[in-house]
């Protein structure tokens, strides 16, 4: 009696382990993307870097969902005669994240920006939709908060 109902499991959790989806894979901008390092091509004098933190889930099932979340404080140094841009700041990295989106062989779907101190990048690849947003903000004075997220879906393909 014991026999048959350990068969019963063994098989039961195997055929358990097979119906399990496989996450898909992300893009190499998902995966290898930095808003810290993007920053620091930026290279904008009087911001110094506090803090960084950053984070990420995946979420499998018919379509994998991946998110990226960003979050840099800056200590801003002006200088005498010289303040701190935050819309040039903006617009710098904009750029740049722009370069990273074209080198990362992804395509732009769309974008835009909404103030002078945030914007959002659309992209797709294959099976993949992609979606980049990166807010600032100074706070309490002399202080630059950055916060940017990822999301990407990825589809099976059709066969």
């Amino acid at each position: 009696m014991k026999a048959p109902f350990l068969y019963l499991m063994i098989a039961g959790f195997a055929l358990s382990g097979c119906s399990q989806r496989q996450q898909l894979p992300e893009t190499n901008f998902f995966r290898d993307f930095s808003l810290g390092q993007i920053v620091d091509r930026v290279n904008m004098p009087g911001l110094r870097r506090s803090t960084f933190a950053d984070g990420s889930s995946t979420s499998p099932g018919e379509t994998t969902d991946r998110r990226r979340d960003f979050d840099l404080t800056f200590v801003i140094e002006d200088q005498e005669g010289a303040r701190f841009d935050e819309s040039g700041f903006s617009n710098r990295l904009k750029e740049e994240i722009a370069r990273a989106l074209s080198a990362a062989d992804v395509r732009v779907q769309g974008g835009g920006s909404s103030g002078s101190d945030s914007f959002y990048f659309d992209y797709s690849q294959k099976d993949h939709e992609g979606w980049l947003e990166v807010r600032g903000a100074r706070v309490e004075g002399n202080k630059y908060k950055l916060w940017g997220v990822i999301r990407e879906v990825a589809r099976e393909a059709k066969q």
